[in-house]
């Protein structure tokens, strides 16, 4: 258990000043083309989608090790299999679940799965614009339900959010957006509790985007914050969260109309511009911030000293922003402009850069990378990485673990799953903390996690788990 307790309070270091980057991979057009989301980690192994490239030019899906071995194309999309994925694949068990935003019967777009082996290629529904059209981005699953959105069709044209069993039953319809609630959403949902939240590119009072919540059941939708270009504008990522902050950033507006990053809590109450992007600190985030610890990871598409992107972190108060690292023509094998999120494993960060590369196009500006980055430890480290405040038995467990402490609180205690990017995979509220609690982790896939707890009073503990 030892070792247990020492990876993840290495996972929750943050680091900031100069790091080095390493190249994992070169895409080349033949095995995939400008991967533009996110990479998902299972063991020892990365698995991701690029939208283009492959066998028939519309897409793959691949797998990598850490060390940036074994690289295999495990699907190519040839349109009646889907075609152009821009999300990130979702990881179930041994399954992964992921979306395309065109192919199928209809050419509107598909939900598909695939094992972890590669193996069981299934797709599970068809978009046909009557149930949406032309997904962006990934999807959530909670149980055996899957939630999502679209970018257009349903009702109004305007995208929608949906729920789907595993098994591609029970295809609902939750929501459809309109000019007012929201237009053509292309990130991701998050859940806490028995609610959803996101964020829709356009819509709203200045139709700059909006940030709203729903029930999981379609009911309670509530329209949180309208963008209005001082505050930002057209946010094409997703929410972040801790406890009751959510994160999050735009990709355009702010003081300086390069985007922002942002905080509000979760009844929409107390925003917060913690950061203006102005070119030289970034430009343009497309992706979502990775949270670790107290310190937010991400990437901008433009900005910097060469304006092809870079990679920062930031303090959640908004303080110590470092940039990480710049990507610049000069270094073109490193990768240019990155479009989605990163991947923390560690005290090291994965991503994904849309160009750049050892193979460049024809424009001579590459097929795009898979890197790492390995950070400086020793700074911003998060209080009680292990409390021994909290008990969690068995440890390792397989399919269900108790957890148990003295939090000397009366307060209503928000408990969450966390996995190694930082995504939170469970949450609920815990209004009386017994002797023996418990958590159902049979949907979980083997790994580390961290199991947190926040009280409303802003008390903090966590711990890590085994899932084998």
């Amino acid at each position: 258990m030892k070792l247990f307790s020492f990876l993840f309070l290495v996972l929750f270091i943050a680091g900031v000043g100069f790091a080095q980057i390493d190249l994992l991979h070169t895409f080349n057009g033949t095995k995939g083309e400008n991967p533009n989301s996110d990479l998902t980690l299972s063991g020892n192994i990365l698995f991701g989608m690029t939208p283009y490239g492959g066998a028939n030019g519309l897409g793959t899906i691949f797998s990598l090790h850490l060390d940036g071995s074994g690289f295999t194309d495990l699907t190519d999309f040839n349109g009646q299999n889907g075609a152009n994925p821009f999300g990130a694949l979702t990881l179930y068990g041994n399954v992964l679940f992921g979306m395309t935003s065109n192919g199928g019967n209809w050419n509107d777009g598909i939900i598909f799965s695939i094992q972890t082996d590669g193996t069981g290629f299934t797709k599970v529904l068809d978009f046909n614009d009557t149930n949406g059209l032309h997904p962006e981005g990934s999807l959530l699953v909670s149980g055996n339900i899957l939630f999502g959105m679209t970018r257009d069709g349903c009702l109004k044209g305007y995208g929608s959010v949906f729920s789907l069993h595993t098994d591609g039953t029970h295809d609902t319809t939750l929501f459809n957006f309109n000019d007012t609630t929201g237009l053509h959403p292309t990130g991701s949902l998050i859940l806490s509790g028995s609610t959803l939240y996101g964020m829709t590119v356009s819509g709203g009072v200045k139709n700059d985007g909006v940030l709203f919540s729903i029930h999981t059941d379609g009911t309670g939708y509530s329209k949180l914050l309208d963008f209005n270009g001082l505050n930002g504008e057209n946010p094409s990522g997703s929410l972040q969260f801790s406890g009751s902050d959510f994160y999050g950033m735009t990709s355009s507006g702010g003081l300086y109309g390069y985007g922002r990053i942002f905080s509000i809590q979760s009844d929409g109450a107390n925003y917060v511009d913690l950061l203006d992007f102005n070119v030289t600190n970034g430009a343009s985030p497309f992706g979502s911030l990775t949270l670790s610890g107290n310190t937010l990871y991400g990437m901008t598409s433009n900005g910097g000293p060469d304006t092809t992107g870079n990679i920062f972190s930031i303090n959640t108060d908004g303080r110590a922003y470092t940039d990480l690292f710049d990507f610049d023509t000069s270094h073109l094998n490193y990768g240019l402009i990155p479009n989605g999120s990163l991947l923390i494993n560690g005290n090291t960060i994965y991503g994904m850069t849309q160009n750049g590369g050892a193979s460049p196009m024809p424009l001579g500006i590459g097929d795009g990378v898979i890197f790492n980055l390995n950070l400086p430890t020793g700074i911003g480290e998060l209080d009680n990485p292990s409390d021994d405040n909290l008990k969690i038995f068995p440890n390792p467990a397989s399919t269900q673990i108790h957890y148990s402490g003295n939090l000397n609180t009366d307060d209503p205690i928000n408990v969450c799953v966390l996995d190694l990017t930082g995504r939170v995979l469970l949450s609920r509220t815990e209004h009386t903390f017994s002797a023996d609690n418990t958590l159902d982790i049979s949907g979980f896939c083997k790994g580390f996690y961290l199991l947190r707890m926040i009280s409303s009073s802003g008390l903090s503990f966590q711990k890590p788990f085994v899932v084998n």
